[in-house]
């Protein structure tokens, strides 16, 4: 319980202060957007305020003080939250005080010590154990893991830049790892994968942190950092956003590891490209399209303008923004070990983000991550929608000549 007081006290100055006003679950107009619904795992739950960050605050103010003591009852309660941090944003509190109020974190901290004592999620603890064994959570094999690359042999050992592909891209999205590696090629880097023995990408460790099972992710981070090291690497591209805010953020926040390359979400090292004449986007790419915010992305790592100005960048794409965008975006519903355990609140969170999406006259949405892109296609299907769905890196691909 320690880390959780001393993490506590680094959140906020005036520990357990809340003004009960509700705009964690609501928007307001104070911090910028209309009296609407913000918060995906309050309004599945019809407004109970026991499912709210007002609730998540007085919960971990009880277990520090004594009064509530951690068990299986809430297991529920903790591990529905998406981890999205769209409360912070409308958070009167967050907004008046430095370092300000980080309820996704404190739900993060709770869950580790839930672990701890026997309480985590079983299918949570089942794909830890996968990670650990096979290193992605998918339940597939590590040997499977380059089947979308065949010419990765092709590729140095070393070289100024790695590709960390991740995951859902490896297993499921595989669309968007090959749209990157395209452009990659196109732009004639010197780049690599990690896939040879020794020196090879595993898990970044997201799904293990969301979940509690932070020793497990400490492992993988540890992992990862040795083999991009092996790897030469100047700079770490990834298309995954929950990849770039676990290496990016967490592995010096969080595990206080450190290391010598630049990691840069593809969105923004693409823009650069653009900006600087290297990379030439003159294929009109003809779509009106409307762009959800990853929240690791975004709210996590306060990314919100380079996908734009990189779609704006693309010949005949004409974007559209929807209600809640940028800060105050609405998630897909998907993160934070949600769509593993409760697949029922991801589908009513992405498919609200569907009938919005649909509300502004774009034909695609399109998101710069692909856990996003899996839980907004998935939505589409279930609600007959008929708009596309695209990775920014796929209309990138489509802009090349």
């Amino acid at each position: 319980m320690t880390g959780l007081k001393v993490q506590l006290k680094d959140i906020t100055r005036a520990p357990f202060t809340c003004f009960k006003c509700r705009f964690c679950t609501r928007g307001s107009e104070t911090v910028g957007v209309p009296d609407t619904t913000i918060c995906p795992f309050h309004e599945y739950h019809n407004g109970n305020r026991v499912f709210s960050a007002q609730s998540m605050w007085q919960t971990t103010k009880s277990i520090l003080l004594g009064d509530l003591e951690i068990s299986p009852v809430l297991t529920d309660l903790l591990f529905q939250c998406n981890t999205c941090a769209a409360c912070s944003e409308h958070c009167i509190f967050h907004h008046l005080t430095n370092p300000h109020i980080e309820v996704a974190k404190l739900v993060e901290l709770l869950r580790v010590e839930m672990v701890k004592k026997g309480y985590g999620v079983p299918i949570h603890l089942k794909f830890g154990e996968h990670i650990m064994k096979e290193h992605n959570p998918y339940m597939e094999a590590h040997k499977d893991r380059w089947d979308w690359l065949p010419n990765k042999e092709e590729l140095p050992e070393k070289a100024e830049y790695v590709f960390f592909v991740g995951c859902t891209s490896s297993y499921r999205q595989k669309q968007i790892a090959r749209a990157t590696v395209n452009v990659l090629e196109k732009l004639g880097l010197d780049y690599t994968v990690m896939w040879r023995p020794g020196q090879d990408e595993w898990c970044c460790g997201s799904p293990l942190q969301r979940t509690g099972q932070v020793d497990k992710a400490v492992e993988v981070a540890e992992h990862n950092l040795e083999a991009l090291k092996k790897s030469g690497a100047k700079k770490v591209i990834t298309s995954c956003s929950g990849c770039y805010k676990m290496i990016g953020g967490d592995y010096r926040e969080l595990y206080g590891l450190d290391y010598d390359f630049e990691i840069v979400q593809s969105s923004l090292f693409l823009l650069d490209k653009v900006r600087s004449g290297e990379l030439k986007l003159t294929e009109p790419v003809n779509l009106k399209v409307t762009y959800h915010d990853p929240c690791h992305l975004g709210r996590h790592m306060k990314v919100y303008e380079p996908p734009r100005d990189l779609l704006r960048s693309i010949p005949g794409v004409e974007l559209v923004e929807m209600p809640r965008n940028r800060e105050y975006a609405w998630c897909c519903g998907a993160g934070g070990g949600v769509r593993a355990a409760y697949p029922d609140i991801t589908m009513f969170a992405s498919s609200d983000r569907i009938r919005e999406a649909e509300g502004t006259g774009a034909q695609a949405l399109v998101s710069t991550c692909p856990f996003c892109w899996r839980g907004l296609h998935d939505a589409i299907e279930e609600n007959d929608s008929k708009l596309g769905i695209y990775d920014v890196i796929e209309l990138v691909e489509k802009a090349i000549k």
